[in-house]
């Protein structure tokens, strides 16, 4: 019986399979705009956007799809479908997840590149990102867009307790896969406040431990550097150790409601 960690590794090839049928002729539009405009017909007046809590399997899909336009362009590199409420977890069609058992449970992974050009300068930027589903209804993820020089802004929905083991899997999946996908210091601040909202306290403390770690290696990351590099990460990390202690805070504030809600 295959694992979850097993499941995710196993090549998924229906979206290349797919992608090569448009090609055939078999569809004019290209694969990335093809669940954006089919959704955008059978929605009119929709506008793409960041996915959030609530939104439908079917807008997701869209939205992680559609590009931003002109000058840059945002395509997706791996996507995959599965269902987590099950063992072993299955791989699923996109097309036709959704038609599954009304109740079910999906996770969707999404490799995204952006590319783009300003003037003579290239831009570009890639990430990866995970959304889970209940009954055909986004409720954790941890997603990227790109802005208009092609940096990632990062959205992060944690998963409920019952929900916590299917986020660490495809966290596993996704840090082995993609390393250079990795959160940012800052992103990692933010995903902690937003741990602390969820009432996951003790990965709010792993998450702030792991921002002390970084904190404290670039003093002597900066040590090598230019004068000018210096003032510039100088700045940067005084910027981070006010959002680490605001962070802390929160932890310690939440620490003490939970002990008053146990007495």
């Amino acid at each position: 019986m295959r694992d979850a960690d097993s499941v995710l590794l196993i090549p998924a090839m229906s979206e290349l399979i797919r992608c090569l049928v448009l090609l055939l002729g078999v569809a004019a539009l290209s694969c990335a705009a093809d669940y954006a405009e089919h959704y955008r017909r059978a929605h009119p007046g929709w506008t793409p956007g960041p996915p959030a809590s609530g939104d439908s399997f079917e807008e997701t899909l869209a939205s992680i799809h559609a590009g931003p336009g002109d000058p840059l362009s945002v395509s997706v590199q791996e996507l995959r479908v599965l269902r987590v409420d099950v063992e072993p977890w299955e791989v699923l069609d996109p097309d036709s997840a959704a038609e599954g058992p009304e109740g079910q449970t999906l996770a969707m992974i999404a490799h995204r590149r952006c590319k783009g050009r300003r003037g003579l300068e290239f831009l570009g930027s890639e990430r990866v990102s995970w959304y889970v589903f209940v009954a055909g209804k986004l409720v954790s993820f941890d997603h990227f867009e790109f802005d208009g020089d092609c940096e990632p802004r990062n959205h992060y929905a944690p998963a409920a307790v019952e929900r916590l083991e299917t986020e660490r899997a495809l966290l596993r999946y996704t840090a082995r896969a993609y390393p250079e996908s990795a959160s940012t210091t800052a992103e990692r601040i933010r995903k902690g406040m937003a741990l602390v909202s969820a009432d996951r306290l003790d990965d709010a403390e792993k998450m702030l431990r792991s921002v002390d770690r970084d904190i404290d290696f670039m003093e002597p990351q900066r040590a090598m550097l230019p004068d000018e590099e210096k003032a510039r990460l100088a700045a940067e990390e005084k910027k981070l150790r006010r959002a680490r202690a605001k962070l802390s805070r929160a932890i310690a504030t939440a620490r003490r409601e939970q002990e008053n809600r146990s007495d």
